[in-house]
Formats: structure tokens, C-alpha cells, sequence
């Protein structure tokens, strides 16, 4: 048999509100850790493009390809532009020695 719209909306909105689908606090913090390495990310994307970011309540962790001679730079050019989103608490870089033709 068919439903009415409203029924449909009904069940839908039924749905959507039970307990299955609450935000629960794990998710609500990894939902934040996504938002805060995509915002790190587009800051530090500005010093150097190539730059992969994660982040764990608040810890940021920065991913570079890079000469290993441009460390010290980059590593204070990234914890500066870091810092200046909300939210972090701290800056790790990584220097990944870049390879060559990308084979490593």
C-alpha cells in the first residue's frame, strides 16, 4: 500500500531523531579533528602545496614532501601558519625526504 507525503516525512523524521543515528561524543571529535586538519591544511597549503595534515584533538601532524635541507624553514613557517587557526594546541611536522621520479 501507499503512503501519504506526510507519512513519508513522518517515518523519515522518526528515523533521523532515534537513538541509532545521535551524534555520539567519538564522532563528534573525530568530525573535529576533520574540519581542524582541512583548516590546517588549506594554511599551510598557502607555504608549501604539497602537505597531507591530520589531526587528534587539537595535535596537528603535518606530512611534507620536501628536501630535507628546507626542514628547519618549513617546520617554523608551518608552526606559524598553524598556530593561527583555532584550536591547535600543537604542530608536528614531518619531513619526508622527497625521492626521485616518486619512487621510494
Amino acid at each position: 500500500p501507499e503512503i501519504t507525503e506526510e507519512e513519508a516525512r513522518e517515518r523519515i523524521c522518526g528515523t533521523a531523531e532515534s537513538p541509532g543515528f545521535a551524534v555520539t561524543p567519538e564522532f563528534q571529535n573525530a568530525l573535529n579533528d576533520l574540519i581542524l586538519a582541512a583548516q590546517v591544511e588549506a594554511e599551510l597549503t598557502a607555504v608549501y602545496p604539497c602537505v597531507s595534515v591530520t589531526a587528534d584533538n587539537g595535535i596537528v601532524t603535518a606530512d611534507v614532501e620536501a628536501p630535507l635541507l628546507w626542514e628547519k624553514q618549513l617546520v617554523e613557517k608551518f608552526k606559524k601558519a598553524a598556530a593561527s587557526v583555532p584550536g591547535v594546541k600543537d604542530v608536528r611536522v614531518h619531513i619526508l625526504p622527497e625521492t626521485i621520479y616518486g619512487l621510494g
